[in-house]
């Protein structure tokens, strides 16, 4: 049976309309995978129905390999990078009171109400006024000097 560039292009157009549909961000690649292989027929004449196949196998498998991480962080990315920046840096430069004595550098800060995880150079006790130098994550890294 011969299989024709008119079989990959709708299978790659259905493809694409599917991933719309369910959106496991999978199915778009098999779609780039089945036209190019649609465009791969349509171009050379003679390919077999296995070559056909090996191509769309490798650009299916090829593309979903090395490009479904970035594109689904590109298009499914909660907030800009711009954003993002701007979080990390919204903490910065404000103070914070220790709730409880640091034991190896780490402990217990109080900001805006919320307890938050800190870590610092040195060991504080309950009740100092810190500084945040940044945020990590869900830890604060806080000095006793406002410019440190």
């Amino acid at each position: 049976m011969e299989i024709n560039e008119l079989f990959w292009l709708i299978c790659g157009i259905v493809g694409i309309l599917f991933e719309l549909l369910i959106s496991g961000f999978v199915l778009i690649f098999f779609g780039i995978g089945a036209l190019v292989t649609a465009a791969c027929t349509y171009f050379i004449s003679d390919i077999t129905t296995t070559w056909q196949v090996i191509i769309f196998i490798a650009v299916s498998c090829g593309t979903l390999a090395f490009f479904r991480k970035s594109f689904k962080q590109i298009l499914f990315s909660r907030k800009a990078p711009k954003e993002r920046d701007e979080l990390a840096e919204e903490f910065q430069g404000k103070t914070a009171v220790v709730l409880e004595d640091f034991v190896a550098q780490q402990g217990k800060v109080e900001l805006n109400g919320s307890s938050w995880k800190a870590t610092a150079n040195e060991n504080f006790a309950k009740g100092d006024v810190v500084f945040i130098q940044k945020r990590d994550n869900l830890t604060l890294i806080v000095t006793k000097n406002k410019e440190d």
